[in-house]
């Protein structure tokens, strides 16, 4: 990992780390791309898809291996939270996805992306797990910053 430390804050990047990983897979030559993986493609054969598919992610490093995080300096008390679901959305089993970020200030601090466990019976109940599941990482998030001496409003 490198770190730079500019007035606003502490800017995080892996550019070497993903650089020796397009290097080890051969793919030095190869032409960036512009997604980690294809959209709307039906997962038939898992194994061929997953060695495509790591291949890929690979070429989309390729195109930014500098991408970086930035963790601001300025202090803030302020969680923000944004979640969403869609319902329904995998083709295959009709099992919502969601997804939520949190920042605290101006910095993430949380993020994920995952089919829900279970089938929806209405976009309201998807986004009803979604914001359950997105609280109660808000709750361990604040005892967190509690513990370590943050005030949190």
């Amino acid at each position: 990992m490198e770190f730079s430390w500019p007035s606003k804050g502490i800017l995080v990047n892996q550019r070497k780390y993903a650089l020796e990983i397009v290097s080890e897979l051969g793919l030095g030559d190869a032409k960036p791309s512009w997604t980690p993986i294809e959209m709307n493609v039906k997962l038939t054969i898992p194994k061929y898809v997953r060695l495509t598919g790591a291949m890929r992610v690979a070429r989309y490093i390729k195109r930014e291996p500098g991408l970086r995080v930035m963790f601001s300096s300025e202090r803030s008390d302020i969680i923000s939270v944004f979640c969403d679901a869609d319902w329904a959305s995998c083709p295959n089993t009709r099992r919502p996805v969601f997804g939520f970020l949190i920042k605290y200030g101006e910095s993430l601090v949380s993020c994920k992306c995952k089919k829900q466990s279970s089938v929806s019976k209405s976009s309201a109940e998807a986004e009803y797990r979604s914001m359950a599941s997105v609280v109660s990482e808000v709750v361990w998030l604040i005892g967190l910053l509690k513990d370590l001496g943050e005030y949190v409003n």
